[in-house]
């Protein structure tokens, strides 16, 4: 699973780098608080349930093997951490900030 957050944490590491870990927070802030609440979790769940796919696949492909077991059930873990975690985050965000939804 460590592996899994690891590799999720360099799809971005490019911009952040680029931009300064403060600058990068503030453009990533705004353009959650910008996008509306449906459309990114929507996306979320859509990610973490194709992650959580593959890892339950392995599950069902692992034949009473532990490792194959271990390494779909790191998978799915690795998926619900993401979902928890990313909820918890927007979460803090839109209560942090006072949230006002965009008028449609």
């Amino acid at each position: 699973m460590s592996v899994l957050v690891a590799a999720r944490n360099f799809q971005s590491a490019w911009l952040m780098r680029s931009l300064g870990e403060h600058v990068y927070r503030d453009w990533h802030v705004q353009r959650v608080q910008e996008t509306r609440v449906s459309l990114y979790l929507f996306c979320l769940f859509a990610q973490t349930a194709l992650v959580a796919a593959v890892g339950l696949a392995v599950i069902c492909f692992a034949d009473q093997h532990l490792v194959p077991l271990a390494v779909g059930l790191g998978i799915v873990i690795y998926a619900a951490a993401v979902t928890f975690y990313t909820l918890l985050s927007v979460w803090r965000l839109r209560r942090a900030s006072g949230y006002n939804p965009p008028e449609v």
